[in-house]
């Protein structure tokens, strides 16, 4: 009589581990290089060109130059939008008041990574 008790005991405590999923989680997978790539919406409300020099606070000829460069690569598809967004927002938040530095050196970064001159 004691085996059959503890047997139920070990089946209540041993089925909540049945129900939980078996996966690798999307960090293991390594198929690409960060998650941001798989996002593949590609509706921009407002366009990329604009987004990133407004938002980078951009004042320079050769700054805008950069972006322009960076934005010609997203239409290529060297780059994903997403990307893009993802190192854009990243640089916001390393420096509010001006940004553009950080996106600069993020994104030479990631294209010296993949082998694209930039």
């Amino acid at each position: 009589m004691k085996r059959t008790r503890l047997s139920r005991r070990a089946l209540l405590l041993l089925a909540p581990l049945v129900l939980i999923p078996a996966r690798i989680s999307e960090g293991q997978q390594g198929h690409s290089f960060n998650n941001a790539e798989q996002l593949k919406s590609t509706r921009r409300a407002t366009p990329l060109i604009d987004q990133l020099r407004m938002g980078l606070r951009c004042n320079t000829t050769s700054q805008v130059a950069f972006l322009e460069t960076v934005v010609q690569k997203v239409d290529q598809g060297v780059f994903s939008q997403s990307m893009v967004n993802v190192v854009y927002k990243w640089s916001i938040g390393r420096n509010e008041k001006y940004p553009f530095p950080y996106f600069q050196v993020a994104m030479r970064d990631l294209a010296k990574r993949r082998g694209v001159a930039l």
